[in-house]
């Protein structure tokens, strides 16, 4: 493992012995959208107007995952009785009503990349946990649905992050093998299923930093969508 100079950066001997990554697997809520602050901060909000003492750091712990072992997160933390459905609707409810007043934003070079795709034939999917009605609201909202060959969503995938499925499906809808495909992420559950999927795992950072976990489960750490369309790019061109 090495670090650039610019620090955030982390190559394994892995990569560097990668085939030519021929699709990219991307994440949906803060890897391609920037969302992922939304939920956190809604959460937060809902749980003080609530009285519950909801740490923080608890809504972290749950990016990523597929609602049925978010929900078993929140009943083991806030007891069994715990109306969870109830409790997130009600927060969905009002990301929803903020969108609808000020727009899904894009994160920062994701339209340079999915050209860069279109340009060098490199097939896009995502594999997002959100279920297949709010992704596609979403994904089409920001007029970025009609751009992936595939969209597998959460409540599609028996086993959702960290197991691997959900990428391993996104690669087979478009026809190629896991190992050539690229998958990026930013939340710790994601990045490991994109490893476990044998894929070169970009990490991206968004709500979360990347720890000496993440850093161990990524091939690369990076700042932002253009840094990994860079990294494809001289990948595909040293193989």
């Amino acid at each position: 493992m090495s670090v650039d100079d610019k620090g955030w950066i982390i190559m394994t001997d892995r990569v560097l012995k990668n085939n030519k990554i021929k699709a990219m697997v991307f994440d949906m809520d803060g890897t391609l959208l920037d969302t992922e602050h939304q939920y956190i901060e809604g959460y937060l909000k809902l749980a003080q107007e609530r009285g519950l003492n909801m740490d923080k750091k608890f809504p972290y712990t749950c990016m990523g995952l597929p609602r049925e072992m978010v929900r078993k997160r929140y009943r083991d933390t806030f007891g069994e009785d715990f109306d969870f459905d109830g409790f997130r609707a009600e927060m969905i409810n009002r990301v929803h009503t903020l969108w609808q007043n000020e727009g899904i934003a894009v994160k920062p070079g994701v339209a340079e990349f999915l050209d860069y795709c279109d340009n060098n034939g490199i097939l896009c999917a995502v594999a997002t946990s959100t279920t297949r009605e709010s992704a596609e609201m979403m994904l089409k909202t920001t007029n970025l649905f009609d751009r992936f060959g595939a969209v597998v969503c959460g409540d599609e995938i028996e086993n959702g992050k960290p197991n691997p499925d959900i990428f391993i499906a996104a690669a087979k809808r478009l026809g190629v093998n896991p190992r050539d495909c690229g998958g990026a992420e930013d939340s710790r559950s994601g990045i490991t299923a994109v490893h476990r999927a044998e894929m070169t795992a970009f990490f991206v950072i968004d709500t979360l930093n990347a720890d000496d976990e993440i850093k161990t489960t990524a091939d690369f750490v990076c700042a932002d969508m253009f840094e990994v369309m860079n990294l494809v790019d001289k990948i595909n061109k040293n193989i």
